[in-house]
């Protein structure tokens, strides 16, 4: 996130390194990068050693009022599933470092939750885009190599049950559609967004039902999945390319991975396929797509109708709900 917790101190983030992970340092620095989490570097005086992700439970609650307990249930199985793959032998997960107790998140408070990993030096991608062909190429391998792993193996992983987060506030909003939201800055020009998408969102719902009711029976073929390993989640160090953001693994089709390859479904199954993956299911991508656009719809229209303040982060929020609206009207 771009904007750092006002609720946080840099000296509260030293202190819990130092008390759960035993990690002595000297200095961190905020990092605005990525979307979803807070960051902050660091370590001691002769450089960068640790990368701390702080997530908000509320942000992670798959609906208003949801007990953050859960939220932080399926947070936790999903880092201490990316650990385990790389206590597995995975090189290219890129995993939260176990605490003294063995676990791999903590809270903070009641709030915030804090995980520690090391620091690694490359780039990512920007916008969902692969920084190359030769990067797209590589998560493709990646991919079919974690597809790979058996999946009684990992016994903490959820599993996916395709529950749109955020649908009741969806399709309450579209209810009210002709009724002024008053949440904040953005709440209007969400409304005006929405309702003249509104008949597209409708139709990708039904859509999504229909393909949810057929993909149900076949968990037998499901696998082991990051959820995210688009382009700003493949970083790219001197040595490889590595996947970052762990935070949504499933068990799940291997589809839902897939689609991140190529968002408009031109080449993304047959460069899985050219990697040595089995063949894919077209309907399985056309349902993930519509998955994570709605599910971006429903986040942020959820956002913008509650209490909100004109903030860098709201901005980009803004930003990326227009483009997912916009592709509902094609």
């Amino acid at each position: 996130m771009f904007t750092r917790p006002s609720s946080l101190s840099d000296v509260e983030i030293v202190d819990a390194l130092a008390a759960h992970w035993g990690q002595g340092v000297d200095r961190v620095e905020y990092a605005p990068v990525g979307f979803g989490s807070h960051h902050w570097f660091a370590g001691t005086t002769e450089g960068w050693e640790l990368f701390v992700t702080v997530d908000d439970l509320t942000a992670k609650a798959n609906f208003p009022g949801e007990p953050l307990d859960r939220a932080y249930e399926r947070l936790d199985a999903a880092f201490t599933t990316s650990r385990d793959l790389a206590d597995l032998g995975c090189r290219f997960v890129v995993a939260p470092l176990r605490a003294r107790d063995g676990d791999v998140l903590h809270r903070l408070d009641g709030l915030h939750t804090i995980a520690c990993f090391p620091y690694l030096d490359g780039q990512v991608g920007h916008h969902g885009a692969y920084r190359s062909e030769q990067d797209r190429a590589a998560v493709a391998e990646l991919l079919v190599t974690l597809h790979q792993i058996d999946r009684p193996w990992l016994g903490n992983c959820h599993v996916e049950d395709f529950e749109l987060s955020n649908r009741d506030e969806l399709v309450l909003a579209l209810h009210q559609i002709d009724v002024p939201w008053s949440g904040g800055p953005f709440s209007e020009p969400t409304r005006e967004l929405l309702r003249a998408s509104a008949e597209g969102v409708a139709r990708r719902l039904g859509r999504y039902d229909e393909h949810v009711s057929e993909a149900r029976p076949t968990r037998e073929h499901w696998v082991i999945t990051h959820g995210e390993p688009h382009g700003s989640n493949a970083l790219t160090t001197a040595d490889e390319v590595v996947l970052i953001d762990w935070d949504t693994v499933l068990i799940a089709p291997r589809e839902r991975d897939v689609w991140h390859l190529d968002a408009d479904d031109t080449t993304a199954a047959g460069l899985y396929v050219a990697a040595g993956g089995p063949p894919l299911d077209d309907a399985l991508l056309d349902l993930y797509r519509l998955q994570w656009d709605l599910s971006e719809i429903a986040g942020y229209t959820t956002h913008f109708r509650d209490r909100h303040d004109d903030t860098d982060d709201a901005r980009e929020s803004f930003v990326n709900l227009t483009h997912s609206l916009e592709r509902c009207n094609r």
